[in-house]
């Protein structure tokens, strides 16, 4: 590979610019014999970008500088250039407030490359399979508070060196924030556990450039479904609408910043990470096979 020495190089350095790597392979026979008859494929340019955790700004500047990407459709449009291939390397979510949209554009892609946009999950990503169990609705593996006795990588940063859990966790808080409902525990797991203390903030700031609320599943509302003319504040933005959508949430929202959109609640931005998980066609548990 071009620049690189090992390739521990390529995960640990490669941000924003393309890897080009020649890739070759040796035909076998279904015994496993090497068919030393078949010719070397063609070189292939691979492209690599990891940890955009929600950050569209790097998102979108990774795609202006690719080598791989042709970007010209904007977001929601990306395609891949003749011979090339695509590694995420995960990552995708927390730190900002641009989740939703990455993901959208993200698995758009690979949608329509399926043979060459490659996933690898992170730790921000596979953590989140955890709030199929723990936020189920039925509540079958409900503790209370009172009873959970928190993650044991927490052991000991609750109050006096003890264990955080969510009891501790809401006693911190006053008012709505100090009970014990199920969007106080998705905030908790994220904040306490996750490393993600202002990830409900910038779903709930997401969600509101895009003009959802309670009454609109995440799912309907971001196009996964079908197109949805939403209100992302000033500006009419139909989300999920190819280039023109893109360019108006973007206006809205900016790339990291918040939108003066709609008033969301805690249980729309619960509800927005359990859509995504829980629906066939949820944007964290795609079906990409």
């Amino acid at each position: 590979m071009r620049g690189l020495r090992h390739p521990i190089t390529l995960i640990m350095t490669a941000r924003l610019l393309p890897v080009r790597a020649r890739a070759y392979a040796a035909a076998s026979s279904r015994s496993g014999a090497i068919g030393a008859a078949a010719a070397a494929p063609s070189p292939a340019t691979i492209g690599y970008c990891t940890d955009v955790e929600g950050n569209l700004g790097f998102w979108r500047r990774y795609c202006a500088i690719s080598e791989v990407i042709d970007d010209s459709g904007g977001l929601d449009e990306l395609r891949l250039r003749p011979g090339c291939h695509f590694v995420f390397g995960g990552d995708s979510v927390d730190k900002s407030s641009g989740d939703l949209r990455f993901l959208r554009s993200l698995l758009a892609l690979r949608r329509r490359h399926p043979d060459r946009v490659h996933l690898v999950l992170g730790n921000r990503d596979i953590n989140k399979m955890r709030l199929l169990a723990e936020l189920d609705g039925s509540r079958d593996n409900w503790l209370a508070a009172s009873e959970h006795p928190g993650v044991y990588w927490r052991a000991g940063g609750g109050p006096d060196g003890g264990p955080s859990t969510p009891a501790t966790y809401l006693a911190a808080h006053t008012g709505a924030r100090a009970l014990d409902t199920v969007a106080n525990r998705l905030r908790y797991m994220l904040a306490d556990n996750m490393g993600s203390p202002r990830a409900f903030e910038f779903r709930r700031q997401e969600l509101a450039a895009l003009g959802v609320n309670a009454a609109l599943g995440v799912n309907a509302a971001l196009g996964v479904n079908a197109a949805l003319s939403v209100n992302a504040g000033p500006t009419e933005a139909t989300v999920g609408g190819g280039a023109a959508a893109a360019a108006a949430a973007a206006s809205a929202v900016g790339d990291t910043g918040v939108g003066s959109g709609a008033v969301v609640s805690d249980e729309a931005v619960l509800q927005s990470y359990l859509d995504s998980l829980h629906k066939p066609d949820g944007l964290i548990a795609p079906d990409c096979a």
